[in-house]
């Protein structure tokens, strides 16, 4: 596992916190989430609603946070703090970002 996309040591502690079943359960519930959110956030720019992007980065943050995804949990609060005002190419490419690093933290997980 890559530890600069996904904390080892703090993932290790939510695994050992659980079931194998109840984490398999919630590796399932955060891609599906995960995948929403990400369709969700794009669909918010694409509209040029700069409130509803950033209460999806928000969102983004929390889920990434939630499983030890600091680097994905920090492009997402940029993205909400820069949302309201920063110019359009910025926040196009932030999210552009935000996707690769979800890609990234999702090929993490799936590895053994």
């Amino acid at each position: 596992m890559q530890d600069d996309v996904i904390d080892a040591a703090q993932l290790a502690q939510l695994r050992g916190s659980m079931s194998q079943a109840n984490y398999a359960m919630l590796l399932e519930m955060f891609a599906k989430e995960l995948d929403t959110r990400l369709a969700l956030l794009q669909e918010a720019w694409a509209a040029n609603d700069r409130g509803r992007t950033a209460m999806e980065a928000h969102t983004i943050l929390g889920l990434a946070g939630n499983m030890a995804m600091a680097r994905l949990a920090g492009t997402a609060r940029s993205l909400e703090a820069m949302a309201p005002e920063a110019p359009a190419a910025l926040i196009g490419q932030t999210i552009a970002t935000i996707i690769e690093q979800a890609a990234e933290a999702r090929r993490a997980l799936a590895a053994p």
